[in-house]
């Protein structure tokens, strides 16, 4: 009987040791994910109506600020938004902390999207909920 217990009890304390080893590995690699995304992030896409462009503007805690510059038939808008970027578990949880408009709510989450690629000059995310990949290029300025 002595002997299943120890048995039970090394395979308990084993598994609970693997699990914190990959805990802090995850916490470990969120940390070094979001500090490769602090600087200034470009990008273009798309979409049915208008041409959009966006300069993000990432600090070292994870705030940022974003230019939004929408080409539309009828002329050009601009707009701007601030939130903050936090990497939980490998994913980008982007969340608007001041937007433009009257009827914006916030604080609110705007999208949770996994990482596909990111380096020093790159960064690649798919959209959990549509998959629509979005590529941003590093500002090299």
């Amino acid at each position: 009987m002595k002997f299943h217990n120890t048995v039970l009890i090394t395979s308990v304390c084993f598994l609970t040791a693997c699990s914190r080893s990959d805990r802090n590995a995850t916490v470990s690699n969120d940390l070094a994910i979001s500090q490769k995304l602090c600087g200034r992030w470009l990008a273009d896409s798309r979409m049915k109506d208008r041409q959009v462009r966006s300069l993000t503007v990432v600090d070292a805690q994870g705030r940022y600020t974003v230019y939004l510059t929408n080409v539309l038939s009828g002329g050009v808008r601009i707009a701007k938004l601030a939130g903050t970027l936090q990497i939980q578990g490998g994913l980008l949880v982007d969340t608007i902390t001041n937007a433009f408009g009257a009827n914006t709510r916030v604080p609110r989450i705007d999208s949770v999207m996994k990482i596909i690629r990111l380096d020093d000059r790159e960064l690649v995310l798919s959209d959990t909920n549509n998959l629509k990949t979005v590529t941003y290029r590093k500002d090299q300025l």
